[in-house]
């Protein structure tokens, strides 16, 4: 099988993903590419990693927790007092 037989191949693939198991084979191959780049450090990873979706949960960080509350607002029925007025 030639690269062009198999870049056709794994998109056949990743078309049948779901979302959740899509998120994960961008994720590994981001992280190939990074060791890829580490061996050959002329690869361009820094405009991949530009382009690449971050989460919130990536973008909180270490805040992620940081503050006492209830463990689930909508329990609290004043919380909803005059929501989406």
């Amino acid at each position: 099988m030639n690269s062009i037989q198999i870049r056709n191949q794994a998109k056949q693939y990743i078309d049948a993903l779901s979302p959740e198991s899509l998120k994960f084979v961008n994720d590994f191959l981001f992280y190939l590419l990074t060791q890829e780049s580490i061996r050959n450090p002329a690869n361009q990873i820094d405009e991949i990693e530009k382009e690449r979706e971050i989460s919130a949960l990536e973008l909180a960080g270490d805040l992620v927790g940081c503050l006492e509350a209830a463990s689930d607002l909508s329990t609290n029925k004043e919380y909803f007092q005059g929501f989406g007025e």
